[in-house]
């Protein structure tokens, strides 16, 4: 009886356990149904929040391979999910320059572990498109960095409101510099004028004297007068030529701030851009301050020599404004350039009234300022930061009032590891002096005057022929290609150097190498694009006889060889 009803008990302890168990498993087979819904819903969110999204994001491994990209991502791009997903920076960017840049942002990223904003510039259908992206380290179960994930927003509108900002405030200060510019240039032009005016009326007396074969006769004036005469048209010649030297550079400070339209950065001349700033708001200073320069032996720095001079053209004038008229003397504006380490920095200081505590915290905001109405339109600091910004940099600034103020602008140096885009159409540089043979030279310009000059300055050395056009430069090279070099305006109102360099690229490539254009200084886009793109050397009006003279004999002894 005992045994029977242990039999039973153990019997219904087991049927119990079965019980439990299988309550237990579909218990547990219910959480996991749950917990698979959930995962199901979070998945579905997920791809619903990134389908949405306006901005890109996307996934890369090490190698920069997409693993993920969102509608927006491939909109943006203008590509297939199986064009993007899959394949490489390489393949998807397509630009050499602008994949070793969005490269090292990755590099960074991966190497530094933390999350990262950079700006990157990327083809797309519509054109290059400026994106902010933040990215962050992709990370494995064991912590360890296998990727990149990255969320973008396009910025180019942003950017482009930024230009036409930094646009009118470049206007607004050339206005500003307008009457300085006006009278350096005036004091020069006027004893120019007047020197030319001597020699106009003074050369013929003196030919026709030399002519007649008896100076002092025909002249009815002693030796000693034509000598004195000689010595008077040579020294009015000599004055004028110093004086058409002195308006060129100051031409060339003011070409400087038109290369800001230039887009890609390149490895730039730090101390060229602060020399054309400098000499641009010395009119400004010169009445209010000394103005010091200490300019070291500067790395270059990845930016346009055109951003640069407008950055330090408005620190230099507000320093310039902070001084009252009258007391020279009595002041000082410092210009100062040093390194340190991967950086340059350079230093605008003067002893001016200085900003007050509750003004200096507002200096960057756009639209403050408090000069007096028409001296400034409160937008030089803020543009000023985000140029600087958008170069890598940062720009600081202390002051004390009754004291001055001091300005430190911050740069990173140009490194290899940024890659090398487009940059500014490449300026000859004056050669050594050669001994070419006597070539054969096309020269190109609507300038009438301009021609006959360079026939002239060239003639004794070389064969020149010359076409007023580009129209019949075209004409005249589509029956005869024997020259050695071309010197070629850029800017023609038929047909102009770009056009003219382009379809002679493709019938005579050779020529087409040994193709110099000639600039006034200021390049639209396309032209800027062009030069820059095709690498073909420029160079500058007004010009310099030895540098024109040296590159042409190099150019023609390259040809005969």
């Amino acid at each position: 009886m005992l045994l029977g009803e242990l039999e039973a008990a153990r019997a219904e302890v087991a049927r119990l356990r079965r019980a439990f168990d299988e309550t237990v498993a579909s218990l547990e087979a219910l959480q996991r149904g749950r917990a698979e819904d959930e995962v199901r819903r979070s998945e579905a969110m997920l791809m619903a929040f990134t389908d949405a999204s306006p901005d890109l994001m996307f996934i890369k491994d090490r190698d920069g391979r997409c693993l993920f990209a969102n509608p927006a991502s491939l909109r943006a791009l203008g590509r297939a999910r199986e064009d993007v997903v899959g394949k490489t920076d390489h393949e998807v960017i397509q630009d050499a320059a602008m994949e070793a840049v969005v490269r090292e942002n990755d590099r960074l990223v991966m190497e530094t572990g933390g999350a990262q904003a950079v700006e990157e510039c990327i083809p797309t259908p519509a054109g290059k498109r400026w994106f902010l992206t933040s990215k962050a380290p992709l990370r494995d179960r064991d912590g360890r960095v296998i990727g990149v994930v990255g969320v973008s927003r396009d910025i180019t509108d942003r950017r482009n409101e930024e230009a036409r900002a930094a646009r009118q405030d470049r206007l607004a200060t050339i206005g500003m510099a307008a009457a300085g510019v006006g009278h350096e240039i005036n004091n020069p032009l006027t004893y120019v004028l007047s020197n030319i005016e001597s020699l106009t009326h003074e050369l013929p007396r003196l030919l026709g004297a030399a002519t007649a074969g008896d100076t002092a006769r025909s002249a009815g004036r002693s030796e000693a007068d034509d000598a004195a005469l000689r010595q008077e048209v040579l020294q009015s010649a000599t004055e004028a030529l110093e004086g058409i030297h002195r308006i060129r550079d100051i031409t060339k400070r003011l070409a400087a701030l038109s290369r800001v339209e230039q887009v890609e950065h390149t490895s730039a001349d730090l101390n060229r851009a602060l020399e054309a700033a400098a000499g641009m708001a010395n009119h400004e200073i010169r009445f209010r301050a000394t103005l010091t320069k200490q300019l070291g032996d500067m790395p270059p720095v990845w930016a346009t020599e055109g951003k640069l001079t407008q950055v330090f053209l408005n620190l230099l004038l507000n320093a310039a404004h902070s001084i009252d008229e009258g007391d020279a003397l009595a002041h000082r504006v410092t210009l100062r350039t040093w390194a340190h380490g991967a950086d340059v920095l350079v230093e605008v200081a003067d002893t001016g009234r200085g900003i007050p505590p509750e003004n200096l915290e507002r200096i960057f905001e756009p639209f403050f300022t408090t000069k007096p109405s028409g001296m400034g339109s409160g937008l030089g600091l803020a543009i000023c930061r985000s140029i600087v910004a958008e170069l890598g940099g940062d720009i600081s600034v202390t002051s004390r009032v009754g004291e001055g103020t001091r300005v430190v602008v911050r740069l990173p140096a140009s490194v290899a590891s940024r890659g090398t885009p487009p940059g500014p159409p490449r300026e000859a540089d004056a050669p050594a002096p050669l001994r070419a043979p006597r070539g054969r030279l096309l020269v190109v310009d609507d300038e009438v005057a301009l021609t006959r000059s360079l026939a002239r300055t060239l003639g004794s050395h070389h064969d020149v022929v010359v076409a007023n056009s580009g129209r019949e430069a075209r004409t005249l090279l589509e029956g005869d290609r024997a020259f050695d070099v071309v010197l070629c305006d850029l800017m023609m109102p038929d047909v102009d150097g770009v056009e003219l360099h382009s379809w002679l690229a493709h019938v005579d490539p050779a020529l087409a190498s040994r193709v110099v254009f000639m600039s006034g200084g200021a390049f639209i886009p396309r032209v800027a694009d062009y030069v820059a793109r095709t690498g073909t050397l420029r160079i500058d009006k007004p010009f310099d006889t030895a540098q024109l003279r040296g590159l042409v004999a190099g150019l023609v002894l390259a040809a005969r060889r």
